[in-house]
């Protein structure tokens, strides 16, 4: 017995599955090839953010 979406004839909904398929398995591919350079490596911290000061509110909208 068929599948439904193949029996109704619905390809583009088989073509969209068959393409994220792909390039999930393409991305899982990719990360199995990088992993060895990148195990290890940290980015370098970002700077301390600047104290929250208080603003009057100015005519209308979010305090």
């Amino acid at each position: 017995e068929m599948p439904k979406y193949l029996a109704k004839e619905q390809y583009l909904l088989v073509f969209i599955a068959s393409v994220t398929l792909a390039l999930e398995a393409w991305m899982i591919v990719e990360a199995v090839l990088v992993w060895p350079k990148a195990k290890g490596v940290l980015e370098e911290a970002l700077p301390p953010l600047a104290p929250r000061t208080q603003r009057v509110a100015s005519g209308g909208g979010r305090t």
